[in-house]
């Protein structure tokens, strides 16, 4: 059994850099995935590539972590499609 199996994780700045390695490092110990990116081409491409990689279940999802109502979309997402959330990694943020 793999550490996060049966484990929903919402990765915020997932499209990319750190936030995409934490995706992916979340994907192969077993945990379904969120990639929640303010660029909907890097989100998707990133949960392709890690689905591809690991045949997680992994979803990516546009996320404004600086708007209230994007960030609750979100998560309302998260739980329709994979239930609760059990792993926030508020990793999105600007230089």
């Amino acid at each position: 059994m793999k550490k996060l199996e049966h484990k929903v994780a919402l990765i915020t700045g997932a499209g990319q850099g750190i936030g995409e390695a934490i995706a992916n490092a979340f994907a192969r110990e077993g945990a379904s995935v969120v990639v929640a990116d303010l660029n909907p081409e890097s989100g998707r491409a990133v949960a392709a590539k890690i689905v591809a990689e690991t045949s997680a279940k992994v979803i990516a999802i546009t996320t404004d972590v600086a708007n209230s109502g994007s960030v609750k979309a979100a998560v309302l997402a998260t739980r329709k499609t994979f239930g609760p959330v059990d792993v926030l990694v508020n990793n999105a943020g600007i230089a």
